[in-house]
């Protein structure tokens, strides 16, 4: 009887052996998705998103002889203006922007009531830093045409170099809250028409803005 019980569990014991370990890694395979990658893994660079943007703020010439209040008789050193940028991210640490702003400055007679002081056309480079949370610091730095003149005119143009650095502050996906402080150097050719000076004048200014920026690339 013991040896009949014992052929009978046999094969039953047998079968409720685990299987050598081969088996489970064969077993075990997932098949490959037949319709190719993930999607989060279809869309790579050269970028991940764009974005535009709109800023407020003010600029202050820090020369010794400003330029605002030596050529266009200027009675602050200190304006208010406006910067409309887009851009677009190329990676997680950089972005891309192409901005255009102006800052007018309050004038000191009747003919010259307000002088804009900056207005420019800049393309700009951005390093961004990451941080585990909705804060974003980055530092900036490029390239730009600057402009000087009577009210909205241009008296004179030459190019500049725009350096600084901000952060941003994401409030949703697709919004966040920008805040730019740039140095400006501008090299500016001899004035013609209202504001008529006939040297190379070198600007150097700072401006502040606070700004919001929308789209996938923020």
């Amino acid at each position: 009887m013991a040896g009949i019980l014992a052929g009978l569990s046999g094969p039953a014991a047998a079968q409720d052996a685990p299987p050598p370990p081969s088996e489970f890694l064969e077993g075990d395979a997932t098949p490959e998705p037949t319709g190719g990658p993930r999607p989060e893994d279809r869309f790579e660079p050269p970028f991940l998103g764009f974005y535009f943007g709109g800023a407020v703020g003010t600029a202050v010439d820090f020369q010794g002889r400003d330029i605002c209040s030596r050529i266009a008789g200027c009675k602050d050193r200190r304006g208010f203006g406006l910067d409309l940028s887009i851009g677009a991210r190329f990676s997680p640490q950089f972005k891309l922007q192409g901005s255009y702003d102006a800052f007018w400055h309050q004038g000191g007679d009747a003919v010259h009531p307000a002088v804009a002081l900056l207005q420019s056309w800049r393309l700009d480079g951005r390093m961004t830093f990451p941080l585990p949370s909705n804060l974003e610091p980055f530092v900036q730095l490029g390239l730009g045409v600057y402009s000087f003149g009577d009210d909205v005119g241009v008296d004179t143009v030459g190019p500049g170099l725009q350096a600084g650095a901000g952060v941003d502050l994401a409030l949703a996906r697709w919004t966040s809250l920008v805040v730019t402080v740039l140095y400006r150097g501008v090299r500016l050719e001899s004035f013609d028409g209202d504001l008529h000076v006939d040297e190379l004048v070198m600007m150097h200014s700072v401006t502040a803005t606070v700004g919001m920026s929308f789209g996938a690339g923020i």
